[in-house]
């Protein structure tokens, strides 16, 4: 049975992201609106005036949810509205934040079996799911622009990190500018390379002679600054957050 066209905002800490998806289920369009603390209900309401309402939104900022309702009206949000129809064994699923569980589930969806969401945006976060598409949990580290506005305030005298996405980060860093870029794009690929090896690690304990590697998926707005750096194998994709909310919302009454 053909799903029908769905569209999904995705609210992040700091920038909202919407995906429309055709009948389907392949990604058709994606918009990106940074979230600064001057956010207005006013400037989303201009930003959608040329773009479709969502069919359904995933949060983890109510005060974005709540600029986003003020704009365009009550909608649809996983968690609250509607059930995230996902088997969460951490120890307190409430916890959980919606978008560690949408990732998961598309991480599950895409690999038909064990799998790993990594993600790199406002927070660095790895997350396991096994082979019955059960959430575990797994690790949540300061992303690169959090991490690089901490150090900001500790340490005022150095500059910030470049940290767009293309060119190298040579080792050892021969300027100021140099070794700041080196120490966050190689050192947050390190983390990520490490976090992503214990939720491969958690999600399929033991792994038998000739099994395939757990996939791992990489999502997150910052996620093409480190992914040259990558040594472990990782699948791109950009859109997880909302591939999962679309697979979630199918599961549920709104499906």
């Amino acid at each position: 049975m053909t799903a029908p066209p769905l569209v999904v905002a995705d609210i992040g800490n700091t920038a909202l992201k919407v995906v429309s998806f055709g009948p389907r289920g392949a990604a058709r369009g994606a918009g990106r609106l940074p979230l600064a603390r001057g956010a207005s209900a006013r400037s989303l309401r201009l930003w959608f005036a040329s773009r479709p309402r969502p069919s359904v939104v995933v949060s983890v900022h109510g005060g974005h949810l709540a600029l986003l309702e003020e704009a365009l009206g009550p909608l649809a949000v996983l968690g609250r509205d509607l059930p995230l129809g996902m088997e969460n064994r951490t120890r307190r699923p409430g916890e959980t934040g919606a978008d560690r569980l949408c990732a998961a589930a598309a991480a599950f969806a895409r690999a038909r079996g064990p799998a790993v969401a990594l993600g790199v945006g406002t927070a660095l976060t790895a997350d396991a799911v096994d082979a019955g598409g059960a959430f575990l949990g797994g690790a949540i580290a300061p992303g690169l622009r959090a991490a690089a506005a901490g150090l900001r305030a500790a340490a005022p005298a150095l500059p910030g990190p470049d940290l767009r996405a293309g060119g190298g980060a040579p080792f050892p860093g021969r300027t100021t500018a140099g070794a700041l870029r080196a120490g966050f794009l190689l050192g947050f690929a390190g983390l990520a390379d490490r976090l992503a090896a214990e939720a491969a690690a958690a999600a399929r304990p033991s792994r038998g002679r000739g099994e395939p590697p757990v996939p791992v998926f990489l999502h997150g707005g910052d996620a093409p600054a480190i992914l040259p750096f990558l040594r472990s194998r990782v699948r791109a994709a950009p859109h997880l957050v909302a591939e999962g909310a679309r697979i979630l919302w199918l599961r549920g009454p709104g499906g």
